[in-house]
C-alpha cells in the first residue's frame, strides 16, 4: 500500500536514479531499507503451464484459506507417493536467492523438502497450521526452486517467492511479469539517517560496490583461520541475515579477496559490524609492495588504531548494537594490489592475530572506488552500481509565490577547492542565462566565500557575499530572503547583506545543481513560500542572541 499526503498547492517533483535495486535508505524505524522482487511468476497460479509437475504430483483446485484468512486462495497440490514428487518453476536469474512459500496439511503432519534442483534442500515438518518455509542458496546457473514430497498426501500451498538474498522478507504477488516493492529504481530516498524524526532526500553520486558479494560470504571470499555462519542475528536491515565471523586459528583469521585492484587509485572499504566475543576487528590490505596496512576498532568503544595507510575512518552507530566501520586507502604506484582487502578478528596488541574463540557479527561489506563511503549497495554474486540521483529543474511554480516573496534556507557542507560549487539555482525557464538566483562558491586556496547573484536577461544585477572565509569541510547555514524589493543573506544567525531588486521577475524552477560532483553535501535545503523576517532568519541559520 502506498500512502501519499496530498498538499495544497501540489508538491511533487521528477525524480531520476536509474534501473535497478541497488540504492538503500535508512527508514523510519531506523532500518536499512532495500528495494525487492518476487522474480517467479504467477506465485499463486499453479494451474499455469510456466509451473512444472512431474507424474507424481497434481495441482487440484484453489479451494483452501489463504494463510491471511482473507480469501480461499490457497491451493491443493496431491503427491501419490512416488519418489521425487514436485512442482517448480524455471528461472534464468543467478546469485544468491531466498526461496519461500506457506504450506499445511490437512490432516497430521507431513514431511517436505523446499529448495532449489540441484542443491541440498531443506527438510521440514508441515502441519495443520500454516507455515512459511525457506530456503536459500547460491546459483552459477539456472534455478528450478521447488517444493518435493516423497509420501501420498494432499497439501495446502500459497505464495511461493524467489527473491535476491539470504531470507524471505514480505510476499509479493506477480502473474506473467515479475513485481517489485519497497525502495524502487525511481522512489525520492527519504532518509532517517542518525535517528531524524523528519526525513532528508538522500542525494548521492553513481557509485559501485566493488564486492560481489556482500552478505554471503561463503563464495567470492576466502576463510583466512576463520569460520562464517549465516543468517545468524538481526542486522541493521531488521531481517535474520547478519553472519557470525569466528576466529578458528589465531594467525590472521578473517575473510579476504583475491582480486586484482588498480594502482595508484582511492577505495573506501566499509562494513557492519556488532560485538559478540571479544573487542576488535578491522580492515586489511595487502599485496605487492603494499606490505600489510592495517585499521582497527575497538567495539566497545570506537577507538581506532592504524598502522599504516588507512585514512577517513569512521565509525557509525546504527542502533541496536551495530556499527558501521569505514576507512579509505590509496594504492600505491607501479605496484598493482595483486591480493585484496579482507575483514579480520584482532587482538588488542596485534593486527596480523585474533584470539581463538572470538566471534563478531558482519553484515553489508563494500568496497568503493572513492575517497568515502556512500549508503549501502548490496550485492549477490555481482558487482552492483546504483545510478546517480537527479532532481533538476524542480517546477516550484504552484508552491513559491509569484512575486518574489519566497526564503531558501541550506545548511551545507563544502569539500570541494577547485572551481566553484553550486548549491541552488532558481530560475524563470532556463537554468543558464536567463533569469535567475544563483547561491554557489567561490574557491580560493585554504576557503571559500559563499556568493548570490540575482540575473535578469542575462544580466547580472545584484552579487554579494552571504559568506567569507568558510573553511572547507565546515558546516555552514544560510538563508536568502527575497521580498519583492529587497534581497537579504544571512550566515550562521547573522544578517549579512542587503541589496535592492533592480528588475523583479517570478522563479519558477529550483535546481540542486551540482550533485554529482560529490564535494559539495546538503544536511538540509528548505524553501518558504513567503519573506521570512530577520529575527526568522537569524534563528534559523543558528543564532543564539539577537539584536532585539
Amino acid at each position: 500500500i502506498s500512502v501519499q499526503e496530498v498538499l495544497s498547492p501540489a508538491s511533487d517533483f521528477t525524480f531520476t536514479r536509474g534501473s535497478n535495486l541497488s540504492a538503500t535508505r535508512v527508514n523510519e524505524a531506523q532500518l536499512i531499507e532495500k528495494g525487492r522482487e518476487n522474480i517467479l511468476l504467477y506465485s499463486n497460479d499453479f494451474s499455469q503451464s510456466i509451473w512444472g509437475k512431474n507424474s507424481n504430483s497434481s495441482i487440484g483446485s484453489q479451494t483452501a484459506t489463504d494463510p491471511f484468512g482473507v480469501a480461499n486462495n490457497a491451493w491443493l497440490v496431491t503427491y501419490d507417493g512416488t519418489s521425487n514428487g514436485r512442482i517448480e518453476q524455471q528461472i534464468t536469474q543467478t546469485g544468491v536467492k531466498a526461496m519461500s512459500l506457506w504450506v499445511r496439511t490437512q490432516s497430521g503432519t507431513q514431511s517436505i523438502q523446499v529448495g532449489f534442483r540441484g542443491s541440498s534442500l531443506s527438510t521440514y515438518t508441515a502441519t495443520t497450521t500454516w507455515q512459511r518455509f525457506e530456503h536459500y542458496d547460491d546459483h552459477s546457473t539456472a534455478l528450478y526452486p521447488r517444493l518435493r514430497c516423497d509420501s501420498a498426501t494432499t497439501l495446502e500451498m500459497f505464495g511461493f517467492q524467489v527473491e535476491q538474498g539470504l531470507v524471505a522478507t514480505g510476499y509479493i504477488e506477480t502473474e506473467a511479469s515479475t513485481v517489485q516493492a519497497g525502495l524502487l529504481e525511481n522512489t525520492p530516498r527519504l532518509d532517517y539517517s542518525g535517528g531524524a524524526t523528519c526525513p532528508s532526500l538522500l542525494l548521492e553520486p553513481s557509485r559501485s560496490n566493488i564486492f560481489s558479494q556482500s552478505e554471503y560470504y561463503n563464495t567470492y571470499w576466502n576463510l583466512s583461520n576463520s569460520s562464517v555462519a549465516n543468517n545468524q542475528s538481526t542486522s541493521p536491515e531488521g531481517l535474520i541475515n547478519a553472519s557470525v565471523l569466528s576466529v578458528v586459528v589465531s594467525s590472521q583469521p578473517g575473510i579476504q579477496t583475491f582480486s586484482s585492484w588498480s594502482e595508484s587509485n582511492t577505495y573506501t572499504m566499509s562494513a557492519f559490524v556488532k560485538k559478540k566475543i571479544g573487542s576488535y576487528i578491522g580492515f586489511g590490505v595487502y599485496g605487492n609492495a603494499m606490505g600489510d596496512n592495517w585499521i582497527k576498532w575497538n567495539l566497545d568503544n570506537g577507538t581506532l588504531t592504524t598502522n599504516n595507510l588507512w585514512t577517513n575512518a569512521n565509525f557509525e552507530d546504527y542502533g541496536n548494537g551495530w556499527y558501521r566501520i569505514s576507512a579509505t586507502i590509496t594504492t600505491t604506484t607501479g605496484n598493482t594490489l595483486k591480493s585484496g582487502f579482507k575483514l579480520n578478528l584482532m587482538k588488542n596488541s596485534s593486527y596480523s592475530s585474533g584470539n581463538v574463540g572470538d566471534e563478531a557479527y558482519i553484515y553489508g561489506l563494500q568496497l568503493e572506488q572513492a575517497a568515502y563511503a556512500t549508503s549501502y549497495i548490496p550485492t549477490y554474486g555481482t558487482s552492483q552500481t546504483r545510478a546517480g540521483e537527479s532532481i533538476a529543474d524542480l517546477d516550484t511554480s504552484s508552491l513559491l509565490t509569484q512575486s518574489n516573496n519566497n526564503t531558501y534556507f541550506a545548511e551545507v557542507v563544502n569539500h570541494r577547492n577547485v572551481g566553484n560549487t553550486r548549491f541552488i539555482a532558481s530560475y524563470d525557464s532556463a537554468s543558464s542565462n536567463a533569469d535567475r538566483i544563483l547561491i554557489y562558491s567561490g574557491n580560493s586556496s585554504n576557503n571559500y566565500t559563499l556568493h548570490c547573484q540575482h540575473k535578469v536577461s542575462g544580466e547580472t544585477t545584484i552579487q554579494f557575499n552571504i559568506a567569507t572565509n568558510v573553511n572547507y569541510g565546515e558546516t555552514i547555514k544560510f538563508a536568502v530572503v527575497f521580498n519583492g524589493t529587497k534581497m537579504i543573506g544571512f550566515a550562521n544567525g547573522v544578517k549579512t547583506a542587503t541589496a535592492t531588486i533592480v528588475d523583479a521577475d517570478n522563479f519558477n524552477k529550483l535546481d540542486i545543481t551540482d550533485v554529482n560532483n560529490e564535494l559539495g553535501v546538503f544536511k538540509q535545503l528548505l524553501a518558504f513560500p513567503t519573506a521570512l523576517s530577520d529575527l526568522e532568519c537569524e534563528i534559523l541559520t543558528g543564532a543564539t542572541t539577537y539584536e532585539t
